[in-house]
């Protein structure tokens, strides 16, 4: 009986230990995901400078109309749950 319960406190510590031996990865900030995201569509799309200055204007003013617009869905679909509960 008490080998038993060696034996499951000994897993249970070993289970628990694991799981701070793990570090999360750091985390990017929204300023370095946005950084890269422009490097690599310049990139992909082989962008000129003058090209990129006339371009980045027109996809941030996209990006940030499709983000309102799923913010806005978000925030109705609240309501729409709240008002069927």
């Amino acid at each position: 009986m008490n080998a038993h319960k060696i034996i499951v406190l000994l897993a249970t510590l070993l289970i628990a230990l694991t799981g701070f031996g793990q570090q999360k990865p750091k985390q990017k900030t929204k300023e370095e995901i946005e950084a890269l995201r422009v490097a690599y569509i310049t990139k992909k799309l082989s962008l000129t400078t003058a090209e990129a200055q006339a371009f980045w204007p027109l996809y941030n003013e996209y990006t940030q109309k499709r983000e309102d617009l799923r913010k806005e869905h978000k925030l109705k679909m609240k309501k729409y749950k709240e008002s069927v509960d």
